[in-house]
């Protein structure tokens, strides 16, 4: 809701059958100051009256018999950018209460029950209504949460509704609102350890009037405990007179999690590879063996999934910053330890960690989930960071360039970046993500500018100093290249990544043997043969097949012999990258270096691209082949550098496009209204309504003088009436 409601300018969009309580709505509306009253006798004609005009607050009723009902319709809302404001209210008669769970996850605003349809009754409801929207300053999701809480105490549907509390609460964690109807609801159904869980969650994150709260539910004697969710925590600290006081204070404020401590960041780096479900990391900044940015670093590089990691100490610097900030760091806490301070930084971690609320947090919960491959994960952050009232354009400009990167778009990422540095926005972690955009678009002069600039402002990433060698070696810089790698060598000389980085650059240079060495001291060559391959897959896209050949054969040739799995899956690529070329006699001379005796699904995909190439060989016919965009994306199997099971093109697959102002298609999100996407009803409740969605309505939008027809929206209007 926003202003065109609390002015009453807003377009109306009534639907109903009957003409007399039609008219009679009508006039309600107009009573309450609204000027703009579309009536319509039914969802058919509403249809045909948006597909030329718009509408910012539709009321109709279910019509269920319908093909065009309340709920195609307002799926059919969903899928267009004209109506992301457009809310919806449903009219409904007691039988059709039955509906009220899908409209909610479609995007309802609110329901009225037929029964109150009189012209005084409709006021009271269409007043309360209003009532509710200026209680919660527009918020239109929690305005629809107010009606579904409605609905489900009527259904005598508690439990239902404390798991609709506690999805609310998930993406509003800091809201009173969300936390406050969660408290309430576990005490009427009598949960007085998950009141008491929710209460120390207002505590912590300092919502106003939790004590209030607090004093109305608890009975005398029961106290507001915080605890944290952990089970599993790494400490590491060189100072173990430090360890009991953590120790005491995680046990007060958790339910015993497993807690090991590691004075040292090599031994603590080595329990984390062994024990990788980790809810937390607590570690001091100046440790030995590896210091504190280093085994930050390798515990990065371990995991997709971001651990939370409070940093515990009184010796970081301003030069710390950076790749504090570039590694995630939860939070930092000072020493001395003080138990209330650092109690309430962890909760606030954790907190941010599983329920972002502010745009940094959304950001680092977006680059997870791309890590991870989570599509619809990456889609709902990114609906929130981009509504996000803090969110800048910069911002919005460099998280969806960081969407089509994982798409292997790189050309769009790239414009991204550049309008996202033209806009002010952090320097180091754009001029990165461009860097790597013109590393694959084989324009290494531009990415090496790009990896300096970025380095100069946080010059300990060892990642992106591996990459700069890189670049430089592509380039031809052969100089350039080793002082880079010097660099990273010396801040971590036996990271995976350090080695991994000389290990290509080896392969790349023709130096088998030496690379061969190098892969011997890597604990998995997966990612290395991955970058690899998508370097030859680079050069193939820029034109530059020869070269792509010539890496791909390079990498074949080292590959240690006992590796035949990795040895097949570069075989397979090699062999695409033929056929895609049109070079079918090369495929199949490929194909036939593979070891049939491998037991891997990779074996099949040889064989069945083995059969299309002798097929296409024997008639001559043109070899039909998928592409990445177009491939299975459930393979559970899936590798990033198996070309058929696709680089990432489902990060973006299901939005639609619309045209960028000069770039051409860019693209968008489906559009999320109210509570969907928040609330999710079982299946028992919403499959009374799905025959209602089997049927898609014909809907084309369109100018009123472009119309074939020749029906403008006063003619619809005209007729309706």
């Amino acid at each position: 809701m926003d202003k065109r409601f609390e002015d009453f300018s807003a377009r109306v969009l009534l639907v109903e059958p009957s003409g007399n309580v039609r008219g009679m709505i009508s006039d309600v509306i107009k009573s309450l100051g609204f000027s703009s009253v579309q009536a319509m006798d039914s969802l058919k004609s509403a249809l045909g009256y948006l597909e030329v005009e718009a509408a910012d607050w539709v009321i109709a009723p279910v019509q269920p018999s319908e093909q065009i009902n309340a709920m195609n319709f307002m799926r059919l809302l969903n899928e267009h950018e004209k109506f992301r404001d457009t809310v919806f209210t449903l009219l409904i008669d007691e039988n059709e209460a039955v509906h009220l769970p899908k409209a909610f996850e479609l995007g309802l605003l609110s329901w009225h029950s037929k029964s109150n349809m009189t012209k005084d009754g409709l006021v009271r409801e269409f007043k309360d209504l209003f009532e509710i929207c200026r209680n919660h300053d527009g918020n239109r999701v929690f305005v629809a949460f107010e009606y579904l809480q409605m609905y489900l105490r009527s259904a005598a549907q508690g439990e239902l509704l404390v798991e609709a509390c506690q999805e609310l609460v998930h993406a509003n964690p800091t809201s009173a609102f969300a936390v406050f109807s969660l408290a309430q609801n576990q005490f009427a159904l009598g949960k007085r350890d998950d009141l008491l869980k929710t209460l120390g969650h207002a505590r912590a994150s300092e919502i106003p009037g939790w004590e209030k709260m607090a004093k109305e539910l608890l009975s005398e004697g029961e106290e507001v405990q915080l605890r944290l969710p952990i089970k599993r925590v790494l400490v590491v600290d060189p100072d173990e007179s430090i360890h009991n006081l953590i120790r005491d204070t995680l046990l007060k404020h958790s339910y015993e999690p497993e807690i090991r401590f590691e004075v040292d960041g090599e031994s603590a780096i080595k329990w984390a590879e062994a024990n990788p479900a980790i809810d937390l990391v607590i570690q001091d900044w100046r440790i030995p063996v590896l210091t504190g940015h280093v085994f930050l670093q390798r515990l990065r590089q371990m995991h997709a999934k971001m651990i939370p990691v409070v940093v515990l100490s009184s010796l970081l610097k301003r030069d710390d910053v950076p790749i504090l900030n570039e590694m995630s760091v939860s939070t930092g806490v000072e020493k001395p330890f003080d138990e209330k301070v650092f109690v309430k930084s962890v909760f606030q971690a954790l907190l941010q960690h599983s329920s972002p609320t502010t745009p940094k947090w959304i950001e680092r919960k977006i680059i997870e989930k791309l890590a991870l491959r989570d599509t619809n994960a990456v889609q709902k952050l990114y609906r929130r960071l981009h509504d996000h009232p803090q969110c800048t354009d910069d911002q919005r400009m460099y998280v969806q360039a960081l969407r089509f990167y994982h798409a292997a778009d790189f050309e769009a990422a790239k414009v991204l970046c550049a309008k996202a540095i033209q806009m002010g926005g952090e320097q180091i972690k754009t001029f990165t993500l461009l860097g790597r955009c013109l590393n694959h678009l084989r324009d290494f002069d531009g990415a090496i500018k790009c990896f300096e600039r970025a380095q100069s402002l946080s010059p300990k990433n060892i990642e992106r100093l591996c990459e700069l060698a890189e670049a430089h070696s592509e380039a031809g810089h052969a100089a350039e290249a080793a002082q880079a790698l010097d660099q990273a060598k010396q801040i971590d000389e036996t990271s995976q990544v350090v080695v991994g980085a000389e290990a290509k650059m080896e392969i790349a240079k023709g130096n088998i043997e030496k690379a061969r060495e190098l892969m011997f001291h890597l604990g998995s060559i997966d990612q290395l043969v991955s970058d690899m391959n998508g370097s030859a897959v680079a050069w193939v896209r820029v034109g530059q097949f020869e070269k792509g050949v010539e890496l791909y054969n390079r990498t074949l040739e080292a590959i240690p012999e006992d590796q035949q799995v990795t040895f097949s899956r570069v075989i397979y690529n090699l062999a695409l990258a033929f056929s895609r070329k049109g070079d079918l006699a090369s495929a199949k001379v490929t194909l036939d270096r593979a070891n049939p005796s491998v037991q891997h699904s990779v074996r099949d995909k040889i064989a069945s691209l083995r059969t299309k190439i002798e097929r296409s060989l024997s008639s001559q016919g043109a070899l039909q082949l998928s592409t990445a965009r177009a491939s299975n994306q459930s393979n559970n199997d899936a590798n990033p550098w198996e070309i058929e099971s696709s680089e990432g093109a489902s990060l973006l697959a299901s939005e639609p496009a619309i045209q960028g102002s000069q770039e051409g298609p860019l693209k968008t999100l489906v559009f999320g209204r109210c509570l969907m996407g928040i609330a999710r009803m079982p299946d028992s409740l919403v499959t009374v309504s799905k025959p209602l969605l089997k049927h898609a309505p014909l809907f084309a939008l369109r100018s009123a003088i472009a119309r074939s027809e020749g029906m403008g929206a006063e003619k619809l209007a005209q007729d309706a009436s």
